[in-house]
């Protein structure tokens, strides 16, 4: 199993800010349209462009679009727990992932930077990057790496 560099992360995560909030959207921002994509997606497709793998295949082979527009049920859990890398918070580093969960244990998932975070926000309508303060700290619940296994 081997980490992927926290640099590839980050500079391929950046390219996705701007891009619209879509639910089960894949697509990223360029000049001919604002893209689509949700917080999971985000993950995904992050893992697709740095070759992020489970089992030889690309992460991206596990993607699905049939889950809940609410995730609630630890289903977004049990995926980041089959798929990537679970770690402790005294193992993150930038480039993790953040597992949350808010009212209603409604799941969000995003990924660490220098700043704070990136994530597709769904409250903003696009991916963004910004500080991770109490409030967003508040709601971590889990810590996952993505790796080529």
């Amino acid at each position: 199993m081997r980490k992927i560099d926290s640099r590839k992360i980050l500079k391929v995560a950046k390219t996705w800010l701007g891009t619209k909030f879509h639910y089960t959207g894949r697509v990223k921002i360029n000049s001919n349209n604002k893209g689509g994509i949700d917080c999971i997606g985000l993950i995904i497709k992050v893992g697709e462009e740095i070759n992020a793998c489970f089992n030889g295949k690309n992460i991206s082979y596990y993607d699905y679009l049939t889950y809940s527009r609410y995730p609630n049920q630890g289903e977004m859990k049990n995926f980041l727990d089959k798929y990537f890398l679970k770690i402790s918070e005294k193992e993150i580093k930038v480039g993790d992932l953040v597992y949350m969960n808010f009212a209603d244990n409604l799941e969000h998932i995003g990924i660490l930077s220098r700043i704070g975070i990136i994530h597709c926000y769904v409250d903003v309508g696009i991916v963004v990057e910004h500080r991770l303060d109490d409030y967003w700290k508040s709601k971590i619940v889990g810590y996952y790496r993505y790796i080529k296994k």
